[in-house]
């Protein structure tokens, strides 16, 4: 177990404290309960975006694992109350921890999806009264009737029962978009503009979406145009912000973008 009374001691380092967590929390079971400190030390860690050894040498690079700072978490779920989400269910579609949900309503419905199974791990022990789906985000949109993932759905957009969403809020990953599932949706190139377009499929009418999300979107000229168009016809851009570096280990460019569902 923990000891918490040395954790400013013992893990000092950002290496050391999350190869604590980590084995801590694969060490204990599905239905265990966090305490206060617990859940609040669980919460600290940071992903494996690049991590580094101790004596701070790149040791892995880790697919998409950057984490929201909290200030911007504050900012975000800001605007989300600003342009009209109204309290009702939350999507967060790769919710590593479950860290945005840290600011939701707690009467709220909650929905994450996050592939990481030690993350999705610490989310569901984190907000049990939340829906954590340990699969590939692109999952929602697949039929799983015969326990096998290998058709789209028809005649409905997603088997989540609390769709459709009022907010859908959350850091999505960059890059392009090639997984185990990625071959069956077409012409979306990136993997942060596939999470914008499916993500806006799964919010009502009026309902809003704020994402942490690279600026390729916004600023790429004519690259985009039809995909623009679609995105377009289902809602309205209402804000954007072009950030300053977010991640201390990433210099990918960053926006936070507001859309209102038509």
């Amino acid at each position: 177990m923990i000891d918490f009374s040395s954790l400013p001691k013992k893990y000092a380092s950002e290496y050391d404290r999350n190869l604590a967590i980590e084995n801590w929390v694969n060490s204990l079971p599905d239905n265990f309960v966090f305490s206060k400190a617990e859940r609040e030390f669980a919460q600290l860690y940071s992903g494996k975006g690049q991590e580094f050894s101790k004596d701070n040498k790149l040791i892995a690079e880790g697919l998409y694992e950057f984490y929201t700072p909290d200030y911007l978490k504050r900012k975000m779920w800001e605007l989300a109350g600003i342009y009209g989400y109204d309290g009702g269910p939350i999507l967060e579609p790769s919710c590593s921890t479950g860290h945005f949900f840290d600011m939701a309503p707690d009467n709220a419905k909650k929905v994450g999806v996050e592939l990481n199974p030690l993350t999705a791990k610490i989310a569901r022990l984190s907000f049990p009264n939340a829906a954590i789906h340990n699969i590939y985000f692109e999952q929602l949109f697949l039929d799983n009737s015969r326990n096998r993932w290998n058709k789209l759905l028809k005649g409905k957009t997603t088997w989540i029962e609390e769709y459709p969403f009022s907010l859908v809020i959350g850091n999505p990953p960059y890059g392009k978009h090639y997984n185990l599932y990625s071959g069956f949706f077409k012409n979306h190139y990136q993997v942060e503009i596939f999470f914008l377009i499916k993500c806006l499929e799964l919010l009502k009418s009026g309902g809003v979406l704020v994402f942490l999300t690279s600026s390729n979107w916004l600023r790429n000229g004519d690259m985009y145009n039809d995909l623009k168009k679609q995105v377009l016809s289902m809602a309205t851009l209402v804000d954007a912000y072009r950030m300053p570096k977010v991640f201390k280990r990433s210099a990918v460019p960053t926006d936070i973008l507001v859309y209102k569902k038509k």
